[in-house]
């Protein structure tokens, strides 16, 4: 009976590790190709992702070299463990429904056929303010009353991530704003128009004096954010993207909803060196006046932040590069455009990593071997986010994250994923 038992629970851990082993070899090859390839129009281009992977694709304009199909109406056979060629006709999109060994379910993958783009890397440092869309709350808490106990009106009824929008009706056009029609409710209580998780509610908060006899609620609002940042691209129409992450609110951790904002001159007054455990970064005075004003800020997503930017003069900026979409990267040599020494210059790059699959900021794992950027910054710095990667005359990214235990390398963002924001 024993020996019996220990047999089924030998098998049963054969199975356990088995299972084990093929989950991990299916999220090891489920992230080889991403969920979506874009591809030049009118062009041929060879696709080497060498992963046990087949499927079919639509033909009506698409051409894949060494495949055969029998008439327009039918599928077409891919094998993705090879390198295959594909021809491309004009814009569309397409899909190809993949199977892992040639059994295995696998993804199904969007093939978008673009027009290839032109876009301008800048890398100039620029001072960034942007607007919340409402009061964003960043925490809540108690205070002492006229009557010597704590309070905390604002407990289980406004949280922080909050965003208020109106008190009694009437909009609010900011932070001091909100704090005046608590100052001056007279002891009322105020109906409170928020918005929470992307629903919009009233509640009712009722304020309460402290020690000074002044009516307060016992939170903590902000209605702005600043920083410095560094610009990736413009495109013809003066289009611009910047960061290649998002502003987030460094107490609450969210990517802040914006209302509006504006790009600024920048001067870059000093940079701290990034160490082990300790980040570097670049101090910059920005000056807001409106002769500084380089443009208007209108999307802040987890990819960057966008805008229209007309304060840039043709000497600041070079020439229009072709865009690379991932699957034309190559680990290697490459270089970032940066700022920190007063106008943008070239410094070289190895890009180690490249996950193919990455829909956010971090696609790439770079390392910067420059010296001179090595000895100016002692790495990738605060301040640096958005700078442009270009390899082989191609923009393919821009930097996004440091690695704080080595701040020689760092994340990056595929440019195809910051253009589809």
């Amino acid at each position: 009976m024993k020996s019996r038992k220990m047999k089924s629970i030998v098998i049963l851990l054969f199975l356990v590790i088995a299972l084990v082993g093929l989950f991990g070899v299916y999220k090891y090859y489920w992230e080889q190709i991403p969920d979506a390839i874009n591809l030049k129009a009118g062009s041929e281009q060879t696709i080497e992702f060498c992963v046990p992977v087949s499927g079919t694709i639509m033909p009506e304009s698409i051409a894949v070299a060494g495949y055969a199909y029998s008439d327009r109406d039918s599928s077409l056979a891919v094998d993705f463990s090879k390198p295959f060629t594909i021809v491309t006709g004009d814009s569309s999109t397409y899909t190809a429904r993949l199977k892992l060994f040639g059994f295995l379910p696998y993804k199904s993958v969007e093939i978008r056929v673009l027009e290839e783009e032109m876009l301008i890397p800048v890398g100039i440092t620029v001072g960034i303010y942007v607007r919340t869309d409402g009061v964003l709350v960043i925490d809540t808490g108690e205070f002492e009353g006229a009557d010597g106990a704590m309070h905390a009106p604002a407990a289980d009824v406004i949280m922080a991530g909050d965003y208020l929008l109106a008190v009694n009706g009437v909009a609010l056009s900011g932070k001091t704003d909100f704090m005046n029609q608590v100052e001056n409710c007279a002891g009322e209580a105020l109906t409170v128009t928020l918005r929470r998780e992307n629903e919009t509610m009233d509640v009712i908060l009722q304020p309460t004096e402290n020690v000074n006899g002044e009516y307060k609620v016992g939170i903590w609002v902000r209605d702005s954010a600043q920083g410095i940042g560094t610009m990736t691209y413009l495109d013809a129409e003066g289009n611009f993207g910047a960061l290649g992450h998002g502003i987030t609110d460094y107490d609450i951790g969210e990517l802040m909803e914006m209302e509006n904002g504006q790009i600024y001159v920048s001067d870059i007054v000093s940079i701290q060196k990034g160490e082990t455990g300790e980040p570097g970064e670049i101090t910059g005075m920005i000056h807001y006046v409106q002769d500084n004003i380089l443009g208007d800020i209108y999307e802040n997503t987890s990819c960057g932040v966008y805008g229209n930017c007309y304060g840039l003069g043709a000497d600041v900026i070079g020439e229009a590069l072709p865009i690379a979409f991932k699957q034309e990267i190559q680990k290697g040599d490459a270089q970032i455009l940066c700022n920190v020494s007063g106008t943008p210059e070239y410094y070289d790059i190895e890009i180690l990593e490249i996950n193919l699959s990455s829909t956010d900021n971090r696609g790439l794992v770079i390392k910067i071997v420059d010296e001179d950027l090595l000895a100016q910054t002692g790495g990738i710095v605060q301040g640096m986010s958005g700078s442009p990667i270009v390899q082989d005359g191609k923009l393919v990214g821009a930097v996004t994250h440091v690695l704080v235990n080595d701040p020689t390398k760092g994340y990056g963002i595929f440019i195809e994923n910051m253009l589809e924001h």
